[in-house]
């Protein structure tokens, strides 16, 4: 029997402190810790159950006396307490837990106790609130994507006419009025842009970049835009891999961390920008919410500042757009924004570090690239002049009129023979009472039942030699594929009406692999 009972307290021993579950004996006022396993010590942040159990845990332990009545008043009325709670751990950060606490006797006739089990809470807590942020952003996302392919075809019809009106007034005064109608269209553009980069949902160009020679270049591009008084300092090691990204997108993304970090010093300050390998072997955290990054090789990009800092509050909120700290009319809210986007859409990850008075590091993970060339673009001017004629004849396909009809226009006084349709289906149909070459083909891409990859597609059987100008505002992945396609080039929404008459002109004079 002794022997017996030895080995039964011997297992519970074991469960007690080898429970990754806070276990617990308490008074029946549940103000003092009678009994606690090693897993509610550690779960608390105390040194030992000898250090808890001389604790008021009324005073130390709930973050509201509210609680704490809740818990009493339950066990009084009824024996029992099932409920999440919100308590401090020893350095006084908060900690989620799941209580299960009920009433018992100590021994027979003796003094009631409270006893139960405690569940940590806080990193299932975490990954709930990091997921319903990301939830909310994709949320966000779609909606300010839709609203911008919308403003996209909406500025491209006010630019188009403005630009084809210019060179016809001959008043100074209605030249100004018109030229006030381009460069207001051209702060639109940005703004639709910066949106269409947060929904992920705009154009990219990516090509394999050094990535010391792409962020000296930035820098030194920086020091002559950033305030005197602001110290930039760039420091990349020497054998910091290459990257695959819109180097265009890749400048876009530092000038809005570094104007960021410019706001945040008004008094001067300094910037540092650091590049180097990392390889993460398991996925790991990136963020304090919660979010991982999967196992591989990066470069890892840091912009660090000595500015202001942000609280907790400010940095769940810092990548919304529209979300700013700035005075009303100083900023739109869309830099920081439209900086997740880009990263997100090249296929990386950015998080950010900050506590107030302490500066901000904003950290970016971008896919390193092995042993690739890095990519050079060239580029050959070309005149156009018996080609400009009537000789070629150019498919027009756009499914918003508005946007359409300018178009035609400024390619018919360009010289062009213009056939135009409102989608797919209707140039197909347009084609069968034309005998005509078609030397090229400008065409949307999301269009209603035939869209624009898969008329050219069709085209392209009938007319191998045509050539193809894609237009679109939205990203590449939703395009079907345009790169497989001989003679032909994306081009962004919005656009100027110049940029697609030498984007023609170089197609129709040149073979293009795109």
């Amino acid at each position: 029997m002794p022997k017996t009972r030895k080995l039964s307290e011997a297992k519970f021993r074991s469960l007690f402190e080898n429970s990754p579950y806070g276990i617990f004996q308490s008074s029946a006022n549940g103000d003092r810790l009678l009994i606690a396993n090693p897993a509610l010590v550690r779960m608390l942040g105390y040194e030992s159950s000898e250090e808890l159990a001389r604790l008021r845990l009324s005073k130390l332990l709930y973050t509201r006396p509210s609680d704490r009545s809740l818990v009493i008043h339950s066990i009084a009325s009824s024996g029992r307490f099932e409920g999440d709670l919100e308590w401090k751990r020893k350095d006084g950060s908060l900690i989620s837990v799941h209580l299960i606490a009920q009433l018992v006797p100590e021994i027979p006739g003796g003094d009631k106790l409270i006893e139960g089990t405690i569940e940590d809470l806080t990193a299932k807590r975490t990954l709930e609130q990091h997921l319903q942020r990301v939830q909310h952003l994709d949320s966000i996302g779609g909606l300010a994507g839709g609203m911008a392919h919308e403003l996209n075809n909406l500025h491209m019809v006010i630019s188009s006419y403005a630009e084809m009106l210019l060179p016809e007034l001959q008043s100074a005064t209605q030249k100004r009025k018109a030229d006030a109608i381009l460069h207001a269209s051209r702060r639109a553009s940005t703004l639709i842009h910066q949106l269409l980069a947060f929904s992920r949902k705009q154009t990219l160009t990516p090509q394999v970049l050094d990535t010391t020679r792409a962020l000296n270049e930035i820098t030194a591009m920086l020091r002559g835009t950033i305030r005197e008084n602001i110290s930039i300092d760039c420091r990349c090691e020497m054998e910091v891999g290459n990257v695959r990204v819109d180097p265009l997108q890749l400048q876009e993304v530092l000038v809005n961390l570094a104007t960021n970090a410019a706001d945040a010093m008004p008094h001067g300050g300094k910037l540092v920008i650091t590049a180097e390998n990392a390889t993460l072997t398991s996925d790991e955290p990136v963020g304090n919410q919660g979010a991982k990054i999967a196992a591989g090789e990066y470069v890892v990009i840091k912009v660090s500042d000595t500015g202001l800092g942000m609280d907790q509050a400010t940095q769940a909120r810092v990548f919304e757009p529209f979300f700013t700290t700035k005075p009303v009319g100083e900023g739109t809210g869309l830099g920081l924004s439209s900086t997740y986007g880009i990263v997100k859409q090249s296929g990386g990850w950015i998080k950010v570090e900050s506590k107030p008075g302490q500066g901000t590091t904003f950290t970016i993970y971008l896919p390193l690239i092995e042993n690739a060339l890095t990519s050079r673009a060239s580029s050959a001017q070309h005149t156009m002049s018996a080609q400009r004629s009537s000789a070629v004849t150019v498919l027009l396909v756009e499914d918003e009129a508005g946007l359409r009809e300018p178009v035609r226009d400024y390619l018919t006084k360009e010289g062009y023979r213009v056939l135009d349709a409102a989608n797919g289906a209707d140039a197909l149909q347009l084609l069968e009472s034309q005998s005509s070459r078609i030397d090229a083909l400008i065409t949307d891409v999301i269009m209603p039942q035939v869209n624009g990859p898969e008329l050219a597609r069709r085209l392209k059987a009938r007319f191998p030699e045509m050539k193809v100008i894609f237009m679109s505002g939205y990203a590449e992945d939703k395009l079907g594929g345009p790169e497989s396609f001989r003679d032909s080039v994306l081009l962004k929404k919005p656009f100027a009406l110049r940029a697609l008459r030498a984007k023609l002109q170089e197609l129709l004079l040149s073979t293009l692999t795109i």
